[in-house]
Parts: C-alpha cells; structure tokens; sequence
C-alpha cells in the first residue's frame, strides 16, 4: 500500500466534511417549497450534494480496487479501515439530511434565513412598471411593511411555490397600503394626537447634532445617566468621580447585564442568574431577545428557535406567552424591557448614593416610531420620569471622539455589531455638527446568530460522531448554547477552542475541536449581509468606500478578527476606530449627552 493512496483516502473524508459544511453554508439559496401542509422547506440542492457523494464514492471504489492488489501493513490496514467506516457513516449521514423528520426540525430557522435573504437582495430588484415602483417607494418610506413584501409581490410569487409564511406577508401587501392611505388622510384632515405617554422627549427624529462641549473635569453636583437597552446585554455609565464611568450591573462585579428576564420565582429576575437557571430546567420562565421585536407588528416577527417562550398576538397586540410559578401568564415586550430598566435604576442609586429619575436611554437608528414609543413606555413603566432618547450611532460618536480630535468636512460610517442588531449609520461632520445622512438596520443580525451557527454545527456533530441528540434534553439544548457563547468569545482571542463531548454525556470522554477560521466559514452568509447592509448604505447617500474618512467600530461583535478584516478590506483608506471596550461605547455616549443636556438645563 502506498503512502500516497491512505492520504488520497483521507482526502475522501475531508471532503465529506466540507460537504457537510458546504449545506449548512448554502441552504438559503435554494427555493422553498410546501405541499399541502405535508412536506416543509426543500432547500437543499440535491444533484450538487449527490455530485459530491458520487465523486467520493467513486474514490473509495478506486481505492478499495487498490487494496486489493496490494499488501498494506497491519497498521496501514487498521488505518484503511477505519477510514473507510468513517466515510460510510458520513455518507449514510448526508442521505439522512434528505428525510422529511430532519427537515421538518429546521424549518422554522430555515423559513427565517430564506426570508432575510430575500430582503437582503432588495436593492437589486427593478420594478417593470410604474404601479410597481409606487407601491415599492411607498412601502420602503412608509415602514408599516417589511420590505420583503415587495421583493415577494414583483416576483408574483404564490401560495403554490412558496412557503406559507411568505405568502402570508405578500397577500398583506393591499391591506398595508390601504392602512396607509387611511393614516396619510387622517393626518392631513385632524391635528396629531397628543402624546399618550407622560414622558415627553424631544424630536426623536432628530438627525443632526451638535457635538457635546468637551469636558475634562465633570461636576459631581450633575446628574448624568446613559443606558444602552441592548438585545443581548445591557450597559449603563454614570458621571462619578469627575469622570465617566461604567456601572457594574452584575452583583458578581461584571458591568454588562445579559438582557434575560425570568419568573421562576416570586420575585421576577433578570441578568447573568437568569442564565444560570437555563441548567436548572428553569428555561420555560426565561424572556429575552425583546429587543428583536418590540413596538414590530405580529406578523413582522420572525420568531427564533432558541426561544423558550411564545410571541402571540392577543387583540391585535403582540404579547409574549410564558410561565411563572402560578402558571401560564402573558406579558407585553414593554413590560420585559421594563424589569431591566427597572433594575438598572436601582443600580444607578446604589452607585450614585441618590436617586436617579432621568437619563439618555439609546435606540437603534433604524427604529421606527413605533418602536420608539414603545421604549418609551417601558422606560415609563420602569419609573424613569425623564427620558430623552439618543440614536445609537450618535451616542457610540460622542463617545469615541470625547478623547479625540474632531474631524471637520469629513465623513465617518460607524458600524454598529450587537449581541442582537446590526446599525450601520453614515455621518457628515461639519463644524462640530454631526448629522447622519444615511442608515441601514438588521434587527435580526447579531452575535446570537453566530451563536446559532455554532450550535447547529456542534449540534451535528455531537448526533453524527457520538450519537447525542442535544434537543432530546432540555438541559443539554442550553447548556450547549452557553457552551457556544463562550466558544464565541474564545475564538475571538485564539485561533482554536473546543467543546467537550463529556458534559452532554458523563459516559463519553471525548472532545470536539474548532477552528476559528471554520466558524469564518460558517459566517459566510451573515458576512455577506454585512457587506449588503454597508453597499446600502453607501449608496443610499451616493457615496464609495473611498470617500469614507473615519470607520467607527461598536459592539461585542467587532472584537472579532474576520470582522476587524472586512472593514478594513472594505475601506482600506479611512483610518479605524476601536474601543478597548466597544460594548460599552454606546452607554458612556450617552452618559456624555445627558451630562450636557443637564448643563444647558442648568
């Protein structure tokens, strides 16, 4: 046997494995279909996987022919054999992919990458004739639907070829336009309504601002508390000591509050507690994720696979079906959002040895009205009684140019990648003056969805390799997402981590490695939706990479390197912007405006 043909057969095992990976990749591209109600989401391309398969097989047999006109060593034999089993298993495993009970598990999860991929390749659609494009401007202006609605109704697509979700959301695409019709007159024949909530901020459609007058000494005698209601964690500063400065929301000492809220309990919780208690069968209590879809319409939602809870519509409202110890109880996203604002407050007393009735509370730049108020309300709930709300690109702007010089006639895009959100916001500055002339969100674009594939792609391998199926236990489902969390962070400091087989089964020793640059790969596609969001963006305002002076780096998620290296390929001319702590940037903005609307109000 030559040593040229074991390597040949392990190349045939390595390519199953990229083939495996190569239909986690690649599965959104392919069309859903749906049959009566029977068959689910076909999104897998079988003749490019049954191509793969062939291929290998038809190595195997080439090497199996080799076998037997050679006399291998014992070691070399053991070796043959064992890859060759290996190879059957997989090859057993990619066929299974294809059964209906595997495809009915995903989907949820798959109808919701199909979704955001048709919504991503909007601004390649051209309308063919003028209705059209009305009906698409006015939708995109209006924001009462998802832009999917247009992208699905001049592809006239039907109930027959697509699956029932989609075709729900392009049948509302008259309703919609209707409510808007009805709105837009009602708006020119009665004078607006007043404000329901007693907490009135200014214009929260405000786009341009005047940078906050630097300050190298803050006054303790003035209040200053800036809150960022993250998706995924939250963060808050406060002006102490002279100086700005992050508050430790955890007990254990950490300052980022993880934004889960449980009702295990008489008294509600919220926090890193909360995820503690996902290992204690205490997941049915748990809420988190709000951000994702407070103050959206029910059928805007998209709704998550890791999701405990229930979102439902109870008299045209969107509610959240959950648990707590009497049973089950419905409770509004307002109301979530609450307990942690709630919560923070009575952290900013304790840190600053009053009571705190008023801060700058941030908002993703693409929130909508609705959205906004919605915030509003919960901070209302939560006993703020003064609350100005503060773009969220704006406050991470304050922020990073605090300690820095202030670029005049220059551009900067700030790119905002959250626990749960992606903000991607451009900037002109002029003369201390900073105004944002071009925004794009992704509310479902964020570090849990690096989370999810990391999950899916352990998930895999713990059933193909050690025969464990992670969803057959609730605890091993959250313990794995833990797990992946912090697999997540690790990657973003090593180029290796693993995950050990033992704690989903004390019976088997084993361990599952990663690479950081497979978990790039795996982030093709949200990689991708980055770059679309940035393009938007840009020419939104009719501008290039070339004509961007300064790129500004917020959120978790920009600690990682394949992150870090897209921007910069993107933009090799501008000078980059890091924070230390780029999930804290957002809050100590704030904190910086509220210490400057206090001044003026002095």
């Amino acid at each position: 046997m030559k040593f040229d043909d074991l390597q040949n057969y392990i190349s045939a095992f390595d390519i199953y494995e990229k083939v495996d990976l190569e239909v986690k990749n690649r599965e959104y591209h392919f069309e859903a279909v749906i049959k009566h109600g029977e068959e689910v989401a076909k999104l897998y391309n079988n003749e490019d996987i049954n191509k793969y398969i062939n291929e290998i097989i038809n190595q195997r047999n080439g090497l199996k022919e080799t076998l037997e006109n050679h006399s291998p060593t014992f070691i070399e034999a053991r070796n043959i054999i064992e890859c060759c089993a290996k190879v059957d298993k997989i090859e057993e495993s990619l066929r299974n992919k294809f059964k209906m009970e595997e495809k009915f598990e995903a989907s949820i999860l798959q109808t919701k990458q199909f979704l955001n991929v048709l919504e991503s390749h909007l601004v390649n659609i051209v309308a063919v004739d003028e209705e059209k494009d009305k009906i698409k401007e006015r939708i995109l202006s209006s924001g009462t639907a998802p832009k999917v609605l247009v992208f699905l109704n001049e592809l006239k697509i039907r109930s027959k070829n697509i699956h029932a979700r989609c075709f729900k959301l392009c049948d509302n695409v008259k309703k919609q336009l209707l409510l808007l019709e009805k709105r837009e007159n009602e708006e020119k024949t009665t004078s607006p309504p007043s404000d329901p909530f007693p907490i009135k901020p200014v214009n929260t459609n405000i786009t341009s601002y005047l940078f906050p007058q630097k300050v190298s000494n803050y006054d303790n005698k003035i209040n200053a508390v800036g809150i960022d209601l993250g998706t995924s964690r939250c963060c808050m500063a406060v002006s102490r000591n002279n100086k700005m400065e992050t508050v430790a929301l955890e007990n254990a000492g950490e300052r980022p509050l993880p934004s889960f809220v449980s009702f295990d309990e008489e008294d509600i919780k919220c926090g890193d507690v909360v995820l503690k208690g996902f290992l204690k069968y205490k997941e049915k209590y748990t809420v988190f994720d709000v951000k994702r879809f407070i103050g959206k319409e029910f059928h805007d939602i998209v709704p998550d696979r890791s999701w405990p809870f229930q979102v439902v519509e109870e008299n045209d409202k969107v509610m959240i079906k959950t648990e707590d110890v009497h049973g089950e109880i419905l409770k509004k996203p307002e109301e979530i959002s609450a307990i942690l604002l709630k919560y923070m407050k009575e952290k900013a007393k304790e840190f600053q040895g009053k009571p705190e009735t008023k801060a700058v509370l941030t908002v993703p730049a693409a929130f909508t009205d609705s959205q906004k108020k919605s915030t509003l309300e919960a901070a209302r709930l939560a006993g703020w009684e003064n609350i100005t709300l503060l773009p969220e690109p704006i406050a991470a702007s304050f922020a990073y140019f605090n300690n820095r010089e202030i670029p005049n006639n220059s551009n900067a895009l700030l790119f905002d990648f959250g626990g749960g959100t992606l903000d991607v916001c451009l900037f002109k500055i002029v003369d201390q003056k900073i105004e944002i002339i071009s925004n794009i969100g992704d509310t479902c674009l964020g570090g849990r969805d690096i989370d999810n594939l990391l999950i899916r792609y352990f998930t895999n391998a713990l059933r193909f390799k050690y025969n464990i199926n992670v969803n057959e236990r609730v605890r091993r489902k959250y313990q794995l997402m833990l797990e992946c969390q912090a697999i997540k962070h690790n990657l973003t400091l090593t180029k290796k981590d693993l995950l050990n087989v033992e704690t989903f089964d004390s019976n088997i020793n084993g361990i599952i490695e990663i690479e950081r640059i497979e978990l790039e790969e795996l982030m093709t596609e949200l990689l991708q939706r980055m770059k679309t969001a940035i393009n938007q963006t840009l020419n939104n305002a009719k501008l290039s990479p070339k004509d961007i002076h300064k790129v500004l780096q917020v959120g978790g998620g920009c600690r990682m390197p394949v992150v870090k290296e897209m921007l910069k390929n993107m933009f090799k001319n501008a000078d980059h912007c890091c924070e230390q702590q780029p999930d804290e940037v957002v809050a100590v903005g704030a904190a910086i405006y509220a210490y400057h609307l206090a001044t003026i109000d002095v």
